[in-house]
């Protein structure tokens, strides 16, 4: 480990921008492992392969890149290690990076999924509101730290590991979501239009056909 650690820093001197966008992508393809594996638990027999490399290709091509320059940016833009300085390249980060990167990370995901223009547009204003708001709990503090405690060239390594983490963290929220859906639903068997028996709930409260809720074998 202190060999593979010597190495790292060896890249990261010789090369900081190369090293740390292949950082990003590889930590992106983990925290999509790690959460298919202990979150989902796919197993890797159903491990969703094709998923966890369009997470590496973003971070190689669009979160590496991006991610490392603007932190070089800010470092030029915004002089000085104090607290104070911190505060102002966080604000600076959240004001103009954040809404923009997690803007074109969106897209790019829709893009290599397959979606159409207008499912992506669709995608776009279900999520993106969302996913800004949490990075507003979650980000501000993180950053705060990440500026003053840690220095250029592991800012994005660092970005990258909690990134991972919170992924992880909003995948087992969303899985504890679905079971208590499920816990509370009544099961009801219904005929599909095709003739086939299929297996659906509906929710407590609600008699209308907007309550319910096919679920199949697989997934729950």
């Amino acid at each position: 480990m202190a060999l593979l650690w010597k190495g790292y820093q060896t890249l990261l001197k010789k090369h900081p921008v190369k090293t740390q966008v292949c950082s990003a992508a590889t930590l992106m393809m983990l925290g999509d492992v790690i959460s298919q594996q202990v979150v989902e638990n796919r197993g890797f027999k159903h491990h969703d392969w094709p998923r966890s490399g369009r997470m590496a290709f973003i971070g190689l091509i669009y979160i590496g890149p991006c991610i490392t320059l603007w932190y070089r940016a800010l470092d030029y833009l915004v002089h000085g290690t104090s607290k104070t300085t911190a505060l102002k390249k966080m604000l600076l980060d959240q004001i103009i990076c954040a809404p923009t990167i997690l803007g074109g990370f969106l897209t790019f995901m829709g893009v290599l999924s397959g979606l159409s223009s207008e499912q992506i547009a669709n995608k776009f204003k279900k999520d993106y509101k969302d996913v800004l708001i949490t990075n507003y709990y979650i980000w501000p503090a993180v950053q705060v730290a990440n500026f003053y405690f840690v220095p250029l060239n592991h800012r994005a390594n660092a970005h990258g590991r909690v990134g991972m983490q919170k992924g992880s963290g909003c995948n087992i929220r969303e899985q504890q979501k679905e079971k208590e859906v499920l816990s509370t639903a009544r099961p009801m068997e219904k005929i599909d239009g095709d003739g086939q028996q299929g297996s659906r709930v509906m929710m407590k409260g609600r008699g209308d056909r907007k309550g319910w809720r096919r679920c199949c074998p697989n997934n729950l």
